[in-house]
């Protein structure tokens, strides 16, 4: 069962049916297409309970009920063989499913069959504000979908007087510019909201949407709440450590470092949730938990190894340690301070920033970070921008984008972002499971 816990931490949850399919299709396709690993989620009976629970897809259950365990088996040049119980293949009786109505997926996702190359290049650009790392990643991630997609994009930054948000806004009105996607927050959710309605330009919001006095979301996003990222980082570490240490791994004896960072507001929200996240984990002792933020507030590898380093060398009471780390930086540098004290195996260190950590993984160095949680960006990024060239053509409004999804009360929809933790046994799949989503 461990190896059908990992395989399930690497599906992509989507709502349309053909969306789901489509995307178990290029899972299966990640681990070269291992019928002993399709046949084991068969065995286990989770094509439609477990699969489905997991991925939000209980309306579907009986219609994926019939079709899954077809895909699954045809995908992965199924013969008729499922492992028997001491791990070797066994003859099994084929059962013909039903074959799916093929419907037509919703305007504004990623397979939407949009003829992008048929019209005219779109002009889009990404309204952020200031110097995010958070930000940084989601651009990049949208650039890589411009030929796909047949868009160019551009960053436009506000922020401080010098570059308030409405002179932005006419800048880019004035240049006739085809769509925005939005990272916001406060006042200036509302305001860019408010502008791009009255100006006509299309607009996708990425991380968090303009609402109302509800709570309703008013504007189309691709939501992503940076606390709960830090909340699932500790969540991952819980889990992971109870699983790797066994009846090692003693709570009250856990404990858990944090290297805040105040000097960008998505990562210091990270940090928020990893402490709250961990405090209900290990409420006793609470000296057990721990926020070290890096002397000198620095975002380097040293200032987090100097921080760990003291923490790890201070509690004595403490027997094993779960270090979340809200960048790359802070991940290695506490990668290292388990290394140099050879307690490398009672620390668990997760890290965001997982570029950085794959190119890390691709040297084989020896210290760095057990896992890193990585944000869905390409699904997210293509969703947000599959979206906002929906309504660029027309094909949707504001008000029906993504009203499969719809939350009760809102005017508009918002698709929750997707978040993975991904161990470095594991990325090489990773990384080619995204290559199969983005179709240069």
């Amino acid at each position: 069962m461990k190896l059908l816990i990992r395989s399930k931490s690497l599906i992509l949850t989507a709502k349309p049916l053909g969306t789901f399919l489509a995307q178990m299709r290029m899972f299966l396709a990640a681990f070269g297409g291992n019928r002993n690993i399709c046949a084991l989620l068969i065995r286990h009976d989770i094509s439609c309970e477990l699969i489905l629970k997991i991925t939000g897809f209980d309306a579907l259950r009986l219609a994926a009920a019939a079709v899954l365990p077809a895909l699954l088996l045809t995908a992965c040049g199924g013969n008729g063989t499922q492992p028997s119980a001491d791990g070797g293949a066994g003859p099994t009786t084929s059962v013909s499913a039903p074959a799916p109505v093929a419907t037509p997926p919703a305007a504004g996702y990623i397979d939407d069959g949009a003829a992008h190359g048929e019209r005219e290049t779109y002009q889009l650009s990404f309204l952020h504000e200031g110097a995010s790392a958070v930000d940084a990643a989601f651009f990049a991630v949208m650039s890589r979908w411009s030929g796909a997609m047949n868009f160019t994009i551009t960053e436009a930054v506000f922020g401080g007087d010098e570059r308030p948000v409405t002179a932005v806004l006419d800048e880019l009105s004035a240049a006739g510019v085809d769509g925005l996607i939005i990272s916001a927050s406060g006042d200036n959710l509302a305001v860019t909201n408010n502008y791009c309605n009255e100006a006509n330009i299309p607009h996708v919001y990425a991380f968090d949407a303009p609402r109302g006095a509800d709570g309703s979301a008013l504007a189309p996003c691709v939501e992503l709440d940076m606390s709960t990222a830090g909340r699932f980082m500790v969540d991952w570490l819980d889990a992971y450590a109870r699983g790797s240490w066994g009846e090692d791994y003693v709570p009250e004896k856990t404990g858990v470092v944090m290297t805040s960072w105040l000097g960008d507001p998505k990562l210091a929200a990270i940090g928020d949730g990893v402490m709250l996240r961990a405090g209900e984990l290990y409420p006793e002792p609470a000296e057990n938990l721990i926020d070290a933020p890096p002397a000198g507030g620095e975002l380097t590898e040293e200032s987090a190894y100097n921080a760990v380093y003291m923490a790890i060398i201070t509690y004595r009471g403490v027997d094993r340690w779960l270090i979340p780390c809200v960048s790359a930086e802070f991940g290695i540098g506490a990668a290292r301070a388990a290394g140099t004290l050879g307690v490398s195996d009672r620390v668990l260190v997760i890290s965001a920033d997982m570029d950085a950590i794959f190119a890390l993984w691709d040297g084989d160095a020896p210290e760095a970070p057990d896992a890193v949680v990585a944000i869905e960006n390409p699904a997210n990024a293509g969703t947000a921008l599959a979206g906002l060239i929906a309504l660029r053509d027309g094909r949707a409004t504001p008000e029906t984008l993504w009203q499969d999804i719809r939350r009760p009360g809102d005017v508009c929809s918002v698709f929750e972002g997707r978040l993975r933790a991904v161990t470095r046994d594991e990325y090489a799949a990773y990384l080619q499971y995204i290559s199969s989503l983005i179709e240069e």
